[in-house]
């Protein structure tokens, strides 16, 4: 994963560097995102933590199993006012 973040970090600087290519500053930007990306996920293989999105992507040892708010899943009430029409359809 370190390889394939070092080459996506590659790619990016040439693609910015290359006055030829059209959309450089794009692909600087895809390419350079994908290569943190990788990283992360190079530490997270090295650190031995599972990186795959579950029903709830960050959940701390210490957080209960259930909903963490007691209002989670309850509909909440607009606070907003209705608007409706005032002029008649004649």
């Amino acid at each position: 994963m370190v390889a394939a973040s070092r080459d996506e970090a590659s790619l990016a600087v040439r693609l910015y560097n290359d006055p030829a290519e059209m959309r450089s500053f794009e692909g600087f930007v895809i390419h350079m995102h994908l290569a943190w990306l990788y990283l992360l996920h190079a530490e997270f293989i090295r650190d031995g933590v599972d990186h795959r999105s579950t029903r709830r992507a960050w959940r701390f040892d210490h957080e209960p199993e259930g909903p963490s708010r007691p209002d989670r899943g309850e509909k909440r009430q607009s606070s907003s006012p209705t608007i409706t029409s005032t002029t008649s359809g004649a």
